[in-house]
């Protein structure tokens, strides 16, 4: 995926207070009204593709590029709209410009489980964290393009960090609307980056990884107090319509009873959710096509009778994490092998080194998150814990009242502990069964990979040199 937005040296001035004051005449209201009839064929096509990929794994190709040409058009507009480059935008998916462009591989195959993946999650996994942050980046580069509107007025000259920020966040953008789209089984990063990422873009990468987590943890907190108030806490769950006074006359009314430790433990259990679908989605990712001792066989096979171009075609089509790994290997066996200024131990110990450094490269995404698994199946059952002693707390206080119990600040103090007892229980299970699952899948996968490696350098140490 290639964007493409020209930097010009010089802004005309004109264009810019003509675009600022009557662009929504000329510009907006023209382009929008043929964008809706050209959206609705886009959203006939998307579902005619969604079946298409279920039954054959092929997005069709004409489909497809429309699609791209419907991004182009989005790219010619957005491209105005933030005063990045002069002259009126081509009409119509099919229209051409000298000064924007946008380019998109075709994928040979897509992932079914993907796609239906995509289909009932992709709204709470891709679409909800990052509209999240893409909401505050947008607000932030408006800012940006109000001082640069200044800037070419009084000079006329772009900033050019500013063209690159909102060159990005157009970016990230295409990249989402592609794999919700289902033209691509490319989870979109959390940046605009190009494809082609630094050492330094992948640490900045990581770090908007973490404020990932940390939002989600935030949003779904959120929504857990969302859901206690307002789903459990409906007066319709309670006897005379009051939830603090009132008898549960349901399950919801009695899970509401167990008090404010509730939408922690939901906060808990919708985290295990979602990263479990996070986790579950990367690590089929990392398995790629087919069955993994089929390909180490194969693999074997065909470095050990010397197909070396067979081999990397066939880890190519992988899409794994091994094709990624023996790919590396393979790779760097080509280009040493006709080295004769290399002995046979230089060769071994070159082609190992870029295969551990490409193994230390593809582990840690696999391994990536499972700590947040192994914490929620920890904590789940302690603060589950914590409400069942305050419940049990409230309970005791309540038979301790002179004369006769008060049998509803009784009642509500078992309710507490128990739904505690119960919420806690049911998020850890949840939790652990996920983590051995994905631990299981990824010991599967690293000894694929170190089964492919052990035979391509027993391979090299065989051959005569």
């Amino acid at each position: 995926m290639k964007l493409s937005i020209t930097y010009q040296e010089s802004y005309s001035r004109s264009e810019l207070l003509l675009r600022s004051f009557l662009g929504v005449f000329y510009i907006t209201l023209p382009h929008v009204f043929l964008l809706v009839f050209c959206q609705i064929w886009s959203g006939i096509i998307t579902f005619i593709a969604f079946w298409s990929i279920l039954f054959t794994g092929k997005y069709p190709q004409s489909f497809f590029e429309y699609q791209v040409q419907m991004f182009r058009w989005s790219v010619r507009l957005q491209a105005r709209a933030r005063n990045m480059v002069d002259g009126y935008p081509a009409f119509f998916p099919s229209g051409t410009d000298t000064l924007t462009n946008f380019e998109m591989e075709y994928p040979e195959n897509l992932s079914k489980g993907t796609l239906l993946l995509k289909m009932f999650f992709g709204f709470f996994y891709c679409i909800l964290p990052h509209a999240f942050v893409l909401i505050f980046r947008t607000l932030w580069g408006q800012i940006l393009t109000f001082i640069a509107w200044w800037v070419v007025l009084f000079t006329g000259r772009y900033p050019q960090s500013t063209h690159e920020f909102n060159k990005e966040t157009i970016l990230w953008g295409l990249r989402v609307n592609a794999y919700i789209g289902y033209m691509t089984d490319v989870y979109p990063p959390f940046n605009g980056k190009p494809n082609n990422t630094t050492i330094e873009s992948s640490k900045k990468t990581s770090n908007l990884q973490a404020y990932f987590t940390v939002g989600m943890m935030v949003i779904e907190l959120f929504i857990s107090i969302l859901i206690y108030l307002f789903v459990l806490g409906d007066g319709s769950h309670f006897e005379g319509g009051n939830n603090e006074k009132g008898h549960p006359i349901d399950i919801f009314g009695t899970v509401f009873k167990g008090g404010f430790i509730v939408p922690i433990l939901i906060t808990i259990v919708l985290l295990v959710i979602t990263f479990a679908i996070e986790r579950m989605i990367t690590i089929m990712k990392a398995k790629g096509s087919g069955n993994i001792s089929d390909f180490v066989r194969s693999i074997r096979e065909l470095v050990a009778a010397g197909n070396i171009d067979e081999a990397m075609t066939a880890c190519e089509r992988q899409k794994g994490s091994i094709g990624n790994v023996v790919l590396a290997g393979l790779e760097k066996y080509k280009l040493v092998a006709e080295d004769k200024t290399m002995d046979k131990e230089q060769k071994i110990a070159a082609v190992q080194k870029d295969l551990e450094e490409s193994t230390s490269l593809e582990l840690p995404m696999l391994s990536k998150n499972l700590v947040i698994l192994s914490t929620c199946a920890s904590i789940s059952t302690l603060i589950g814990l914590i409400g069942t002693v305050m419940g049990m707390i409230r309970s005791f206080a309540a038979l301790a009242n002179a004369g006769a119990p008060d049998s509803n600040a009784l009642a509500t103090g078992i309710s507490e502990a128990l739904v505690n007892t119960f919420i806690g229980i049911a998020g850890s299970c949840l939790a652990i069964v996920a983590f051995n699952v994905f631990t299981t899948q990824i010991d599967r996968i690293t000894y694929g990979i170190d089964e492919a490696n052990f035979s391509i350098l027993q391979t090299i140490a065989s051959k005569k040199h």
